[in-house]
């Protein structure tokens, strides 16, 4: 939890010492800055594209987190809210969907991490949601085909 109120103080451009952690490490402080665009980056640059298969989490963009906290300080709910998209998959199954939202022949590979930058089950729940009412992120294929949409709009802009 303090890595990520770091994380969000650090976004909303607010102090925060980074707190100490077994999977924090500069590595983790990149990865963590948008998945997303590392694997487009990367697949830029290369033909082939490793990605965790023992890794498995809930993709989330910040604009989903965005509109639950927004509802959260309206109606003045208080407490620890994990707020996640519906289903979870790997690093290699997210890498899959968004090179093949991207239209790109980047293959991706699966491969074993055995960093530990990060808990190799790191899925979380949205109990509090629920329990309080509050409507749930979407989906997260549906929410990154969202966002890639709006990347694709704004890749035909920039050329």
């Amino acid at each position: 939890h303090a890595f990520c109120e770091h994380k969000l103080k650090k976004a909303l451009r607010r102090r925060s010492k980074r707190p100490v952690s077994d999977y924090d490490s500069d590595e983790m402080q990149e990865y963590t800055d948008s998945y997303v665009d590392y694997v487009l980056e990367e697949s830029e640059k290369k033909e082939v594209l490793e990605a965790a298969h023992n890794q498995f989490a809930v993709p989330t963009s910040a604009a989903e987190i965005a509109r639950v906290i927004v509802h959260l300080m309206e109606e003045s709910l208080y407490g620890v809210y994990h707020v996640v998209c519906k289903g979870s998959c790997s690093r290699y199954e997210f890498a899959q969907e968004i090179i093949r939202l991207a239209g790109r022949d980047t293959r991706v590979v699966p491969v074993m991490d055995n960093h530990q930058i990060r808990p190799n089950y790191s899925v979380l729940d949205n109990l509090m949601l629920r329990i309080t009412g509050v409507e749930e992120p979407g989906d997260w294929k549906e929410v990154l085909e969202a966002y890639m949409e709006e990347w694709r709009k704004n890749q035909t802009y920039e050329k």
